[in-house]
C-alpha cells in the first residue's frame, strides 16, 4: 500500500498548548470527557507515543509521590518524570474508582485491554479536526512533537488542566 502524506512536509505537526486547550474542549461534549482530557493532557505533558499512552495501567501512576512511571518504547529507556500538581488533581479525579490493575485509558468495552489504537487514532483526528487544527496536527504524533516544539521554544508547556 503506497501511503502519501496529506500535507506539506514543512508544515508545522506539533500542536500548541492553545490547540490542545481548543482539543480539550471539544472533547468535553462526550460522555467519556474526562478520560479525554486525561489522554491528551498526559500525552502532551510527556511526549508519549500512542503506544506508550495506550499502554499505562493506573499502578503506573503514583498520585502520592507526584510521578508516572514511563517505559519508553524505542531504546528501552525507563524513567520517572515529575507530574504536575493540575494534572495530579485532574487524574485523581479520573482514577478514584478504578481497580490498581486496570489500564489507564481502557477500551470501552473491556477494561480489561487497552483502548485500541485505531480508535484512539480516529477520535484524536476528528477532534482535532473539530478543534480546527489544520491537516498536519490531525494525528497523535503531533503531541509528541508539540511537546518538542513548546519546550524548544519556552522552559515549561504552559497548559491548564483545571
Amino acid at each position: 500500500m503506497n501511503r502519501r502524506r496529506r500535507w506539506h512536509k514543512d508544515d508545522l505537526q506539533g500542536i500548541t498548548p492553545e490547540e490542545l486547550q481548543a482539543m480539550i474542549r471539544i472533547a468535553k461534549s462526550d460522555r467519556y470527557a474526562l478520560r479525554n482530557k486525561c489522554m491528551l493532557l498526559v500525552g502532551f505533558s510527556f511526549g508519549l507515543r500512542v503506544s506508550e499512552l495506550l499502554n499505562l495501567k493506573i499502578e503506573n501512576i503514583d498520585l502520592d509521590n507526584c510521578q508516572i512511571h514511563i517505559e519508553r518504547l524505542k531504546q528501552g529507556k525507563i524513567h520517572n518524570p515529575a507530574i504536575s500538581q493540575p494534572l495530579i488533581r485532574t487524574l485523581r479525579a479520573y482514577i478514584k474508582d478504578r481497580r490498581a490493575n486496570e489500564f489507564l485509558f481502557p477500551s470501552q468495552y473491556n477494561n480489561e485491554k487497552a483502548l485500541d489504537r485505531r480508535s484512539f487514532h480516529k477520535w484524536f483526528s476528528r477532534t482535532a479536526q473539530r478543534a480546527g487544527l489544520n491537516i498536519a496536527k490531525q494525528h497523535p504524533h503531533a503531541m509528541r512533537h508539540g511537546l518538542g516544539l513548546t519546550l524548544g521554544l519556552t522552559e515549561h508547556p504552559k497548559i491548564k488542566c483545571d
